[in-house]
This record gives structure tokens, C-alpha cells and sequence, in this order.
């Protein structure tokens, strides 16, 4: 009895902790972030969907008033948004000029359109939360949505400030320990409050990695703090977009890749050195079985050199024959090559992506085999007991048997690769000529943000490196020759 009691007045708070344990709560980005998000993302919507109606027939109007796709097309456009485009440019573009007929969905003919416009927007990074809070036409709504992400900024350094003085694992790993420096410091504090504001908001607790992938592409107020702690992180902005995909975007360029080895002619590099180099041999040992002829005293020896060179040059035609199929062969695998080099590229950026996220999983390789030789072919074009590339071994007469590839399979496996290359580029000739128009308005989409983004971007000059500050201390000293 006198245990539990005592058990149970060390477990109950005081007043004071529960109400630092309370305001904690009330300021934390987990709870502050989903009110800015409600108030800003229904008033951005209502805008969104005032500028479209303003561009429909009434007819089109009340189709999409009860169209399931609204929110898709408000989550692209909230994103393109977030990334500095002119939404109601986009929808003059997405909208004007074009009817509707015969669609079953507003909504998602203009998804697909501003999708075009745009690509997959990514919100800027290095904004904070005020500069991210659209116009409100409500005034009570302004000050409300206003006032929340002050707090939040406030937060922000609130939390920069704590990482400095925890100094936790993941900010030692990714931004190093904190600098003695005043200026140094506040800058290394700038950057850590944005990272630790990621993780409050989202909820990440990972002590290692400092943000993790990026949330789905349904919160695109998320995406928008993943990128501003990805930028303060510094990490490669060449690598952001594969960090920024999903699983499910990663898995789908790896299967991009995987469905074009299904129709990639066989590697021959090997074979096809090969070939070279028994054509080559075979040539010799004719020419110089027609000088032994030549020089021949004896019938009998005589008649053995020329039934020798006539062999071997049977021989040099046949691996001639066969060197020119292994040479087309190695041609359309080249184009092949050519052709799906932004899909192996995508590919593999995405298998070390993936390998990185789950490196406890056991991921199929990419590359089913190692194109460095023989064990590079797939199974289907090697036999075994064909006329075979000889090796001279002593007279010339006894040669060893050695597999060759399936030429007739090889040829046909390219012959289809090449009719599957030329019908890829006629769609993409195709599509080049239906989406001109989407081209023009997408630069006119890219023009506009970039405008945007020079009336609004603020000059900062740089903070003064440590051997700058040296200088200008020694200025006065190196002035009187000292």
C-alpha cells in the first residue's frame, strides 16, 4: 500500500512542470503547423477556385462544382505556389483556349494540364514561414494566419538556439560542431533551427539522419520545410531531386529501367574482339600455308599446305561472316545504349536512394548480369557444340573447341531493339508536335516565376569569412610597415 502510494506521488507532475510541459506543447510546430496549414491551404484553395470559375462556361462551372477531383488539382496548385509560379497565370494558360468536351473530369484534365505547365513543382527553399502565408481576403483570417507563422518563425530560432547548446547527434554529423565564432555560430544556429523545425513539424525523431526523405507530395506545406532543411543541411543540390521522390517514384524508375533490358540486344564487345582476332589468325595461317605451298619440293607436303590454306580461308570468311553479325549486333546495342541512358541514369540514382532508405532490405540488383565479357549474356544466346573461334595449338590441324554465341537469336534480339528504337522516335516526334503549345506556355509559367522571384528576393550580403576579419585587423598595422 505505502509503495504504491509513494509510486504514485513521484509519477504525478507539479504544477509548474505541467505548465511548462503544457506551454511546450501549445508552441510547438506540431501543433502550431497544422493551424497555419487549415487557415492558409482552405483560403489558397478558395482563391484557386474563384480564378477557375472565372475562366469556365457556367455549364463547366457546375460540372466541376461536383467533381471528386478538386483536391488533387488544389494540392498541384498549392505546390506551384509554394514554388514561386503565378497560379492564376498558370490556370489563363491551363484553361484558355481549350474546351472541356468530352472530358469526364474537369478537375483532372486540368491537373494533367498544369502538370505540363509546371512538371512537379517543388516549393523554394530558405522561405520562412511568413513569406509562405498567401494573401487573405478574410481580414480576421490574415491576422490569425499572419500571427501563427510569426510564432512559428519565432520557433524556429527558439529551436536553432536549443540544438546549439543539446548539440544532438544528427546536427554534429551533418552541420559539425558549433563555432566558437559569434558569426559562425548565429549562422550555424540559422541552419540548425530550420532542420529542427522539419523534424518538430513532421515529427521525425531519427537521432542519426537529420530529416529522412521527403513527405508525400500531398502536403506540400511539408515538402516546403523538407527543402528549406535540406538547403541549410547543404547538402547536393544535385541529389535533392532523388532524395525529394517517394518509394513508390523510386521503384517506378527502377522499373522503367528493368522493362528496357527486357528488349536490349545481348553485350558482344567480347565475342566480337574475338571474331576480330581469329579472322585475323585465320587470314595469317592461310597466307603463310600459301608460301609453304609455294616453296613446297615435295608433291605430298605440297599438296598438304594448299589443302591447309584453303581450309583457313574458309574459316576467315566464316568468323568474317560472323564478326559483321557481331558487329550489328554491337551497333544497335549502342543505340540501345544511347537511347536509354536517361533511364539507367534515373535508375540507378534511385537503387542508391532506395538501398540508402532501407539498407537492411535485400533489393533485387539492377543489372541482372556484368557486361564485362561472356557471363554478361544473357543464357539464351550461348550454346555449346557450334563451329567455334579455333586457337592454334601446335600445327595448325588440331583445333579446340570453344562455345559460340547464338548469332541468329542475337540478330533478331537487335533487328527488334532497332524497329522498337525507330517506333520510340516517332512517338517522341509525335508528342514534340501535340505539346508545343504546352512548351510555349510552360516557358511563358517559367518566365513569370522568375520574375517573381526578382521582385521579391532580398540582397543579403555575405558574412565575412575569418581571414577577411584577419585583414581587416591588420589593415591599420601593414599601413605603418609593422
Amino acid at each position: 500500500m505505502l509503495a504504491d502510494v509513494l509510486g504514485r506521488e513521484q509519477a504525478e507532475r507539479t504544477a509548474t512542470e505541467t505548465m511548462r510541459q503544457e506551454l511546450e506543447r501549445a508552441a510547438s510546430l506540431a501543433t502550431l503547423a497544422p493551424m497555419w496549414v487549415d487557415v492558409t491551404r482552405a483560403h489558397a484553395t478558395r482563391r484557386y477556385e474563384n480564378a477557375v470559375r472565372s475562366l469556365l462556361t457556367r455549364d463547366e462551372w457546375r460540372r466541376y462544382e461536383q467533381d471528386a477531383e478538386r483536391g488533387t488539382l488544389a494540392r498541384v496548385l498549392r505546390a506551384a505556389d509554394l514554388a514561386g509560379y503565378d497560379v492564376g497565370q498558370i490556370l489563363r494558360l491551363a484553361i484558355g483556349g481549350r474546351d472541356f468536351a468530352g472530358a469526364w473530369s474537369i478537375a483532372a484534365v486540368l491537373h494533367g494540364r498544369v502538370r505540363r505547365l509546371v512538371g512537379t513543382p517543388e516549393p523554394r527553399a530558405g522561405t520562412s514561414y511568413t513569406d509562405r502565408t498567401p494573401a487573405i481576403d478574410d481580414p480576421d483570417a490574415e491576422r490569425l494566419a499572419r500571427g501563427v507563422a510569426a510564432a512559428m518563425d519565432e520557433r524556429v530560432s527558439s529551436l536553432g538556439n536549443r540544438v546549439a547548446m543539446d548539440r544532438p547527434v544528427w546536427a554534429l554529423r551533418y552541420l559539425g560542431e558549433v563555432p566558437a565564432d559569434p558569426v559562425e555560430r548565429g549562422d550555424w544556429t540559422r541552419r540548425a533551427g530550420a532542420v529542427a523545425a522539419y523534424r518538430e513539424e513532421r515529427g521525425y525523431a531519427d537521432q542519426m539522419e537529420a530529416i529522412g526523405p521527403a513527405p508525400e507530395r500531398a502536403s506540400p506545406e511539408k515538402r516546403a520545410s523538407w527543402h528549406s532543411a535540406y538547403v541549410a543541411l547543404r547538402m547536393p543540390d544535385a541529389s535533392r531531386e532523388v532524395a525529394a521522390a517517394s518509394d513508390g517514384e523510386l521503384w517506378a524508375r527502377r522499373a522503367a529501367y528493368e522493362r528496357d533490358t527486357k528488349w536490349a540486344p545481348p553485350y558482344v564487345v567480347g565475342e566480337l574482339r574475338e571474331a576480330h582476332i581469329a579472322e585475323h589468325t585465320y587470314r595469317a595461317d592461310a597466307v603463310r600455308a600459301w608460301h609453304r605451298a609455294d616453296a613446297a619440293v615435295d608433291e605430298i607436303e605440297r599438296a598438304r599446305a594448299l589443302r591447309e590454306a584453303e581450309e583457313n580461308s574458309a574459316l576467315a570468311q566464316e568468323v568474317g561472316a560472323y564478326r559483321e553479325a557481331l558487329t550489328e549486333v554491337a551497333e544497335a546495342r549502342g543505340r540501345w545504349h544511347a537511347a536509354t541512358e536517361l533511364d539507367r541514369q534515373r535508375a540507378l540514382m534511385a537503387d542508391t536512394e532506395l538501398r540508402r532508405r532501407y539498407p537492411d532490405a535485400e533489393l533485387p540488383p539492377l543489372h541482372p548480369a556484368d557486361e564485362t565479357g561472356r557471363s554478361g549474356l544473357d543464357a539464351k544466346f550461348v550454346r555449346a557444340g557450334m563451329e567455334p573461334a579455333k586457337e592454334d595449338v601446335g600445327s595448325g590441324q588440331d583445333r579446340q573447341t570453344a562455345p559460340r554465341m547464338d548469332i541468329k537469336a542475337a540478330l533478331a534480339a537487335a533487328r527488334r531493339a532497332e524497329k522498337i528504337l525507330v517506333a520510340r522516335e516517332r512517338q517522341a516526334d509525335h508528342d514534340a508536335g501535340l505539346a508545343s503549345d504546352d512548351v510555349m506556355r510552360r516557358r511563358e509559367a517559367e518566365a513569370q516565376q522568375e520574375a517573381a522571384a526578382r521582385r521579391t528576393a532580398v540582397r543579403q550580403d555575405p558574412a565575412p569569412s575569418r581571414r577577411t576579419r584577419s585583414l581587416e585587423r591588420d589593415e591599420p598595422e601593414l599601413e605603418a610597415g609593422l
